[in-house]
């Protein structure tokens, strides 16, 4: 995605975290009921917890090769999986909104000007695997996924941003985001949260890498073992390389 896209694309998420963030101040027991209690579309055993990580590792490990920092950040991520998947994700005082978790851009429509395709709009679909999270959960994984490089190293402008935004909707709905969403909470579940985007980021990135002729494939295990030397895949290697370096710039593992 360009920088347009990003932007509106986090001004969307901004939109949707808002409301979840007036309700739990405001409503906290309607927060409770609806969010908390009533969304839990699916349950998740440790075990199969503990196989996404182990499946998010080895798709970054076979796409960034021999690269040496990209493996010193994979290693990172492997030894810390379990601990931050099973408990810090679980963890629920980072459970302030309902969390979008389907974050890549097949799941966001855009509204565009004119024929330039700038966008002035966006628009959230697919809300098959929302669950009570962190809004950071959103934010890093749609910024880790659709970034480019170079927007990796303006990250933090991004999420200015999104948090300009969220004061804002919040400031609609009659809600203080100092009391909602703090400038050190946010900051808080970055630290703490924003590596979800990268473990997620390295499936996402390796499914975007498969040629349209295998995407339809019948046999998922069989676009996983696609030919990494098709074009698409080492695009998606060197953007794997680049996220991976930029987690050890930014200590985000």
């Amino acid at each position: 995605m360009d920088r347009n896209h990003l932007i509106e694309g986090l001004k969307e998420f901004a939109r949707f975290h808002s409301v979840s963030l007036a309700m739990k101040t405001k409503q906290p027991e309607v927060f409770q009921s609806l969010v908390l209690d009533g969304f839990k579309p699916f349950a998740s055993t440790p075990e199969n917890l503990k196989q996404l990580v182990k499946a998010c590792v080895k798709a970054g490990a076979e796409l960034a090769g021999d690269d040496e920092e990209s493996k010193e950040v994979l290693d990172e991520m492997e030894a810390i999986g379990e601990e931050f998947i099973l408990k810090t994700m679980a963890d629920e005082k980072y459970h302030l909104v309902l969390a979008h978790g389907d974050c890549w851009c097949n799941n966001i429509l855009y509204k565009y000007k004119d024929v330039t395709m700038t966008p002035v709009d966006a628009m959230l679909v697919d809300f098959q695997i929302a669950k009570p999270g962190s809004p950071i959960r959103d934010v890093a994984y749609f910024l880790f996924v659709n970034s480019s490089k170079e927007d990796l190293q303006i990250y933090k402008d991004y999420l200015k941003i999104y948090y300009e935004e969220l004061s804002s909707y919040l400031q609609q709905l009659s809600c203080e985001i100092k009391y909602c969403f703090s400038q050190d909470t946010f900051e808080d579940h970055w630290k703490a949260i924003a590596k979800y985007g990268l473990y997620i980021s390295m499936l996402i990135l390796k499914l975007t890498g498969l040629g349209k002729e295998n995407a339809v494939s019948k046999d998922f295990y069989e676009q996983f073992q696609m030919s990494l030397d098709s074009l698409e895949f080492k695009v998606v290697r060197q953007r794997i390389i680049d996220l991976l370096r930029f987690a050890k710039q930014e200590c985000i593992v």
